[in-house]
C-alpha cells in the first residue's frame, strides 16, 4: 500500500513501480521496455503452469474438483 492508501497488486508493476528510478529499471526507454517484455513473456508462458499449480495444491489443498487441471498443467510447467 502507497502512502496514501492507494495499492499495486500485480508483480510486474509493483516491481516496476519499485525499480522506477533506480539502476534496476533503465532510464532508457527501449532499454525499459525490453525489461517489460521480459515480464511479460515470463508472465504468460510460465505464471499458468508454475503459479497455477502451487495455488491449486498448496492454497486449495489439491481438491479432486481440480486434480485434473492441475495435472495438466505440470506438463505445462516441466
Amino acid at each position: 500500500m502507497l502512502n496514501d492508501a492507494r495499492t499495486l497488486t500485480e508483480l510486474k508493476e509493483i516491481l516496476n513501480f519499485l525499480a522506477d528510478g533506480s539502476e534496476l529499471l533503465p532510464p532508457n526507454q527501449l532499454l525499459r521496455a525490453q525489461v517489460m517484455e521480459w515480464q511479460f513473456f515470463e508472465h504468460y508462458s510460465h505464471e499458468p503452469y508454475i503459479v497455477t499449480t502451487r495455488y491449486i495444491n498448496k492454497r486449495l489443498g489439491l481438491p479432486n474438483a481440480r486434480r485434473s487441471e492441475f495435472d495438466e498443467k505440470q506438463v505445462g510447467g516441466r
